[in-house]
């Protein structure tokens, strides 16, 4: 399982994990980061957390 950030995981176990596959999905389609953050509503920051960056 991958460590989600502290924003996520405030967002709640179930729905950070919900966004986490989806950040993995959108990237897997070769999605810049910052289309990621813009699509999800996230940071750049986050975004990277999640993947790993």
């Amino acid at each position: 399982m991958c460590n989600l950030s502290d924003g996520i995981e405030e967002r709640g176990k179930a729905e950070g994990i919900e966004l986490a596959r989806k950040v993995f999905k959108m990237k897997e389609q070769d999605v810049s980061v910052q289309e990621i953050a813009k699509e999800l509503q996230l940071s750049v920051e986050e975004v990277e957390q999640i993947i790993g960056e």
